[in-house]
C-alpha cells in the first residue's frame, strides 16, 4: 500500500513539474486519473484496514447502541441425548417365493416313502401266508399221567396223555385247547411264529394307512382353500 502511495505521489510531482515548466494547468483527464488513483488508494487502504480488523477481532464484539455484548469466539453446542441405533433382527421381512414349491417337494418325498413302505409290507404279508399255516395261539405241555378229560381235550381210549396242547381264545373270548403230538410241535411252532410276524406287519400297515389318510384329509383342505383364493 505504501508503494502505491509513493507511486501516486511521484506521478503528481511529475505532472506538477511539467505544468510548472510549460505554464499550463492540469487537464481534466489528468485530474480524473489523479482522482482515480487516489480513490483506488483510499479504497485499498480501507479494505486493508477492514481485513486487518477482521483478522484481529472476528465477530468478537457486537455493538448494540451504547452497549456492547462480548460473544465468545467459539460456542459449545448443547448436550443432546444420544439416540439409540435401530437394531434390525435377522428374521425374514418377506415370504420366500420358492418356499411353497420346496414344501410340496418335501411332502411328495415323504408321501412316496410311505407308499413304498406300505407296498413292501403288503408283499411281506402275502409272503407270510404263502409260507404255511398261520396259527394264533400258544403251546402248553400236558402234564404226565393227567387224564385227557382234565386236560380239556376229547377223551380217548388211553386215560392218560403225554404230549402238548395248542391253546387259544375264540371270537367270543372263550378259551379253547387242542392236543398235539410231539411230531406236530415243530409245524405248530412255525405257524405261531408266522402269526407273530404277521401281527407286526399288520400293525405297521395300519400306521402307514392312518398317516396316508390324515395327509389326504389335510391336502383336501388345502386344495379347497386354494380354490377360494
Amino acid at each position: 500500500m505504501r508503494l502505491e502511495l509513493k507511486q501516486i505521489e511521484a506521478t503528481l510531482q511529475q505532472i506538477a513539474a511539467q505544468n510548472a515548466a510549460t505554464g499550463e494547468q492540469p487537464s481534466a483527464s489528468q485530474k480524473e486519473q489523479t482522482k482515480e488513483h487516489l480513490s483506488s488508494a483510499a479504497t485499498g487502504k480501507s479494505d486493508a484496514q477492514a481485513a486487518k480488523k477482521v483478522l484481529r477481532d472476528p465477530l468478537s464484539e457486537l455493538k448494540l447502541g451504547s452497549q456492547s455484548a462480548v460473544v465468545p469466539a467459539q460456542t459449545k453446542s448443547p448436550a443432546l441425548p444420544k439416540l439409540k441405533q435401530p437394531s434390525f433382527s435377522s428374521h425374514r421381512h418377506g415370504i420366500n417365493p420358492n418356499l411353497p414349491m420346496t414344501l410340496l417337494k418335501e411332502i411328495e418325498a415323504t408321501l412316496a416313502g410311505w407308499q413304498a413302505e406300505l407296498k413292501q409290507i403288503l408283499q411281506q404279508i402275502q409272503a407270510v401266508y404263502q409260507e404255511g399255516p398261520v396259527i394264533e395261539g400258544w403251546v402248553e405241555s400236558a402234564e404226565e399221567g393227567k387224564p385227557q378229560s382234565e386236560a380239556g381235550v376229547n377223551a380217548s381210549p388211553n386215560p392218560f396223555f403225554r404230549g402238548y396242547r395248542l391253546c387259544g381264545v375264540d371270537g367270543d373270548g372263550k378259551l379253547w385247547s387242542r392236543s398235539i403230538t410231539p411230531q406236530q410241535l415243530p409245524e405248530v411252532s412255525l405257524g405261531i411264529a408266522r402269526y407273530q410276524k404277521l401281527k407286526q406287519f399288520l400293525t405297521r400297515k395300519q400306521e402307514l394307512e392312518h398317516r396316508l389318510n390324515e395327509l389326504a384329509e389335510m391336502l383336501i383342505l388345502v386344495q379347497g382353500h386354494l380354490q377360494k383364493l
